[in-house]
């Protein structure tokens, strides 16, 4: 998957072939898509992962900013993981809390669990530079905070994504965990597919797009959304409603283009799901486009919608 960025760029109208700087992302768009990619391998805190409060209602990250991650225990219990910005003002640096994380486990298999986070973390802004150190956690249910933390040679690494496509051929009813140990040994679920796609793999084009969906591979998406039934696109819609970040509005906007009989409870659970994501360019977009887009809809829509986003404080609108 590609790094996440701390500033915004854009091909240049002079020179299409360059890039031109376009500005600072919010702070909570790039929270949300770090989440989305922690969860999506297995790596989120157990407990809680939130951002600090002074980075809400719109705040921009920081120009020239970088990332950086602390883990140790609590003063009384957990682990804690707490992930800072830093850039500077007339010459003189300033940090500040950005992340806190927290695992309800306090030994040292999850201090160990809790550093792989922070990794992972920091390879999601700052790329992997070499070839991958892999290591993934063996053994327990998630209710067992031990299990240990393994490294894994090259030659292990295949060893194991073999045996565990066997196991997703043979156990399409229990892949969870399967997709979340592949998409740490590989990178993403899109470059899995890719890697052993020569062998038969028991999955449709729906269950391809919703993992490019996950993994934020939107040449993927295209490809396999094109392909599957009319009647499934409003499941996919649902899908890509959630996915966090430019991304994901991308793949809103390609299933919502052109569609004027969409479904009125999967548009609402659509619109919900762009809610929860604290994406209010989404919500914005898909309130304008409700009414050419449902034919059937409630007259009480907009007010169900309004009073979705402000419950609990999920959503607040630029």
């Amino acid at each position: 998957m590609d790094i996440i960025e701390l500033e915004r760029w854009k091909p240049s109208e002079a020179n299409p072939h360059k890039l031109e700087y376009a500005g600072q992302p919010v702070a909570q768009e790039v929270f949300e898509e770090l989440k989305h990619r922690l969860e999506g391998m297995g790596y989120l805190p157990d407990e809680y992962f939130l951002l600090d409060g002074h980075w809400k209602d719109g705040r921009e990250i920081p120009k020239d900013a970088d990332i950086f991650c602390t883990t140790d225990y609590g003063a009384s219990e957990g682990v804690y993981l707490d992930v800072y910005l830093k850039w500077y003002e007339d010459g003189k640096p300033i940090t500040r809390s950005f992340i806190t994380g927290k695992t309800l486990g306090e030994n040292g298999n999850d201090l160990d669990r809790m550093f792989l986070t922070a990794s992972a973390i920091t390879k999601a802004f700052h790329g992997d530079h070499a070839t991958h150190a892999r290591y993934m956690k063996i053994g327990g249910v998630e209710e067992d905070t031990g299990g240990s933390v393994v490294h894994l040679s090259q030659q292990e690494q295949k060893v194991i994504i073999e045996a565990l496509v066997e196991q997703r051929e043979r156990q399409e009813q229990a892949m969870g965990q399967t997709e979340q140990l592949l998409r740490r040994m590989t990178g993403s679920i899109t470059e899995y597919v890719n890697t052993v796609g020569m062998r038969p793999l028991r999955m449709s084009d729906f269950d391809k797009a919703v993992l490019a969906i996950q993994d934020g591979e939107l040449e993927a998406f295209k490809k396999y959304a094109a392909r599957i039934p009319y009647q499934q696109e409003e499941t996919l819609l649902v899908e890509a409603a959630g996915r966090p970040g430019a991304v994901g509005r991308k793949m809103t906007e390609l299933l919502m283009r052109d569609r004027c009989n969409i479904d009125y409870a999967a548009y609402c659970n659509a619109c919900k799901r762009a809610i929860d994501i604290n994406d209010p360019e989404k919500v914005l977009s898909m309130m304008v486009r409700a009414q050419a887009s449902v034919p059937q809809l409630e007259p009480s829509f907009f007010g169900e919608m309004a009073s979705y986003a402000h419950s609990d404080h999920r959503f607040i609108a630029k």
